[in-house]
């Protein structure tokens, strides 16, 4: 009885609320994201939100105090290591062990460069 009790009281902050957090794809490191979620009337008016790894015991801060009826937002990520296993955490502003969703897991790459084509001024086109 007591087993069936303690695993009830670790599931009630997930049952509590109703988010759904979508899973990121193609995200990376300091690059711009967009997150997207769902949430019933009834879910709390704001949260916050944290990247996290566990391969290196790390948590970023990505958002606080986020309205919960935006339905997205859009951020800067940090420059974090290029690595699976990413997951992102939606939380009570007050307290982080009240999580109210979990993304999948997912990987960060590394950061886009974009790179211009030179021209060689001596490349003669023949005329017709």
């Amino acid at each position: 009885m007591f087993a069936k009790l303690s695993a009830l009281l670790l599931a009630l902050p997930f049952v509590a609320a109703t988010f759904t957090v979508s899973t990121p794809d193609g995200w990376t490191t300091g690059g711009t994201v967009t997150l997207m979620w769902t949430a019933a009337t009834t879910d709390p008016s704001t949260f916050s939100i944290e990247l996290v790894n566990t391969a290196f015991h790390d948590t970023f801060a990505i958002a606080n105090n986020v309205p919960t009826v935006n339905g997205q937002i859009t951020v800067e990520l940090p420059q974090v290591p290029v690595l699976a296993g990413y997951t992102l955490s939606l939380f009570a502003t007050t307290n982080v062990n009240d999580v109210y969703a979990q993304s999948g897991s997912f990987a960060i790459g590394g950061a886009t460069t974009s790179s211009a084509t030179r021209l060689d001024p001596t490349c003669r086109l023949p005329l017709h």
